[in-house]
C-alpha cells in the first residue's frame, strides 16, 4: 500500500490563504453589487427629487418675480422715512438709531424748524458721519 502524502504546514497555510482570498473576492463582488444597486437607486431618487425641485423652483421663481415687480414699484415709498415728520417709532427703524437718538432728532427738528436737507441730521447730538452714511439711503426731507 502506498502511503498517502500529508500536506506540509506551508502547503496548509497556502490552501487556507487561497480559500480566504476566494471568500473575500466573493464577498467583495456581493458588496460591489449591493453598492452599485444602491447607487442606481440613489441616482433614480436624486433624479426624481431634482425634477421636483426644479419644478417647484420654477413655480416659486415666477411667483417671486411677480411679487418683486410689485414690491419694487412700492419699495422707494416704503423705505424712505421723512425725518421732518417721522414718529419716534419710525425713526427707530433706521440702522443705528435707538430711542435716545430718535428723541434727539425730534427735539432738534422742533427747536430748529425741521431739516432742509438730509445732511443736517448730522447736527443732531449723537449722529455723526458713520450713522449718516448708514441711513442716508433711507431718509428724506420732502
Amino acid at each position: 500500500m502506498e502511503k498517502k502524502k500529508a500536506f506540509t504546514l506551508s502547503e496548509k497555510v497556502l490552501v487556507g490563504v487561497i480559500i480566504a482570498l476566494a471568500f473575500l473576492l466573493v464577498a467583495q463582488r456581493i458588496s460591489a453589487y449591493r453598492y452599485f444597486s444602491r447607487l442606481d437607486a440613489i441616482e433614480i431618487i436624486a433624479s426624481e427629487e431634482k425634477t421636483a425641485a426644479e419644478t417647484a423652483s420654477e413655480t416659486k421663481s415666477e411667483e417671486t418675480k411677480s411679487e418683486t415687480e410689485t414690491e419694487s414699484e412700492a419699495e422707494p415709498e416704503k423705505r424712505l422715512i421723512n425725518i421732518n415728520t417721522a414718529s419716534k417709532e419710525e425713526l427707530i427703524l433706521l440702522k443705528g438709531i435707538g430711542e435716545k437718538k430718535a428723541q434727539a432728532i425730534i427735539d432738534y427738528r422742533n427747536e430748529n424748524g425741521g431739516f432742509d436737507k438730509i445732511e443736517e441730521i448730522m447736527n443732531v447730538s449723537g449722529i455723526g458721519e458713520k450713522t449718516f452714511l448708514n441711513i442716508k439711503s433711507y431718509i428724506t426731507v420732502d
